[in-house]
């Protein structure tokens, strides 16, 4: 399996996680012209109630660190005091959740 397809698969999980809870999902595309990072950053958008949270999915532990530190910086320069989290698939519907 290729990185793409199993980053779609990981991502497709996490939404359905999130839809399962409640949440309101908005998860922008990939295609051949755009990424599909909503600004640059975030895997998808969920919202619940007032509450509206920022996240990055990732499927490999070296990604998941690094990530971390780019939403962070993110976080930092733009201000946003929306939850902005990393999670990390780690198998057999296990997810690791950091909220920056």
């Amino acid at each position: 399996m290729n990185t793409r397809t199993k980053g779609a698969r990981v991502e497709s999980l996490a939404k359905k996680k999130l839809e399962k809870e409640g949440w309101l999902v908005f998860k922008k595309d990939h295609t051949r012209w755009s990424p599909g990072d909503i600004y640059g950053q975030f895997d998808m958008i969920a919202t619940k109630g007032n509450t509206t949270r920022y996240i990055q999915i990732k499927s490999n532990k070296s990604d998941f660190y690094t990530a971390r530190k780019s939403v962070a910086k993110w976080v930092k320069d733009t201000g946003v005091t929306s939850p902005c989290e990393v999670w990390l698939y780690e198998g057999k519907s296990q997810w690791r959740c950091e909220t920056i």
